[in-house]
């Protein structure tokens, strides 16, 4: 009888002892989740804010472009066309070339962000037919060669569709990064996070 009641104190003491190990293993699992959502939560709202401040107030190259090949492109400060220039042929065919060997930093120089936009990201409105402007950008005309003052016309035509989106929904260039119709360079945080949930929603 002393026997048995020794070996049920054990085994209570051993039981208690497991469930306060377990208990606090769990609680330690816990914290270190709070702790790396909140360290996520804040490199990611970080990521959002650098973005939009880094668009709004550095330079960035926006390239069209048809499978390879770059059609045309135009680098803008911030959100304003006042001072959007555009680039010459042999630029766009360096840019082309740069694109197949992969080198995007010796397109993105001393520029904050490259966006490289599909032909098939702009959609038709009520008061705009993208349509017809890719279809003009694609056409063979004799090569313009801009200058300090002027604007190639057909950047000028890309830039109107890229501003015309921007404007009317600032969320644009995020949709159609989802939609893999642009390529963002450099890929930072918060894309690469979107990239990342997109890879597992197609897998499912």
């Amino acid at each position: 009888m002393g026997i048995a009641i020794v070996i049920g104190i054990v085994l209570i003491v051993l039981v208690i002892t497991t469930l306060k190990n377990i208990f606090k293993t769990l609680v330690s699992i816990f914290l270190i989740l709070v702790v790396l959502s909140a360290l996520f939560m804040f490199f990611l709202v970080k990521d959002v804010r650098d973005f939009g401040q880094g668009i709004n107030n550095n330079g960035n190259i926006y390239l069209l472009k048809e499978g390879d090949e770059v059609l045309t492109g135009f680098r803008m400060e911030g959100i304003n066309l006042s001072n959007a220039a555009s680039f010459s042929g042999k630029e766009l065919d360096r840019f082309t070339k740069d694109m197949e060997d992969q080198k995007l930093d010796s397109i993105l120089d001393k520029d904050y962000k490259i966006f490289i936009i599909d032909q098939s990201a702009f959609n038709d409105t009520n008061s705009l037919d993208p349509d017809s402007v890719i279809e003009y950008l694609k056409s063979k005309e004799s090569e313009y060669e801009p200058s300090e003052s002027t604007m190639d016309p057909k950047a000028f035509a890309f830039s109107m569709l890229v501003i015309f989106n921007l404007k009317n929904d600032p969320l644009y260039l995020f949709k159609e990064f989802k939609n893999n119709n642009l390529i963002i360079y450099p890929e930072t945080f918060m894309f690469k996070v979107l990239k990342f949930t997109m890879k597992e929603k197609n897998e499912e």
